[in-house]
């Protein structure tokens, strides 16, 4: 009974930040598997104390992991999308690309990559390359209000590059 009086203040407490941050989230479920395990643990033991049905307990048991199953498939697969540095649910980088090419003064765009670094924080870094009239300032000035008001993108590293460098072509 102490255990789940833990686990209710613990699932409290962790309630508002299990929705920022992925690590919160991890340990609000693990505080809420706990506090259902001990939810469970009561009612088993109350029904074999009642009427002598012992399989009460590894039922409930089977139940609870049921229960917390897909909620763990979610968060691995939000983990997982982090470690292997893909872009964010919902974001076509090309679509991003191409909206980064159609800015006035930007002759072409290479090695862009958008990515999500931890919960709440998606970054892109990427090559512009300016066209012969182009202002330098004024052009990151527009790539990086693009991808923070329509993407937001709010961490980012521009490389702009002019025309006439040829670094920036793929020899392959």
């Amino acid at each position: 009974m102490i255990g789940l009086i833990v686990n209710l203040i613990s699932f409290r407490l962790l309630m508002a930040g299990a929705k920022e941050s992925l690590n919160v989230k991890g340990a609000y479920l693990e505080v809420f598997s706990d506090m259902l395990g001990s939810v469970g643990v009561i009612v088993a033991a109350i029904i074999i104390f009642t009427t002598g049905w012992r399989y009460a307990d590894p039922l409930i048991g089977a139940a609870i992991g049921l229960f917390i199953l897909p909620r763990t498939w979610k968060l691995m697969g939000q983990a997982l999308r982090i470690l292997m540095e893909v872009a964010p649910p919902g974001l076509d980088v090309d679509e991003v690309e191409a909206r980064i090419r159609a800015l006035p003064g930007i002759a072409d765009v290479h090695d862009l990559h958008i990515w999500t670094v931890t919960s709440g924080l998606d970054t892109a870094s990427g090559h512009v390359v300016l066209a012969d009239d182009a202002e330098l300032h004024a052009i990151l000035d527009r790539v990086t209000t693009l991808l923070a008001e329509e993407y937001q993108v709010t961490h980012t590293t521009i490389e702009c590059e002019p025309a006439s460098h040829e670094e920036h072509v793929n020899p392959i």
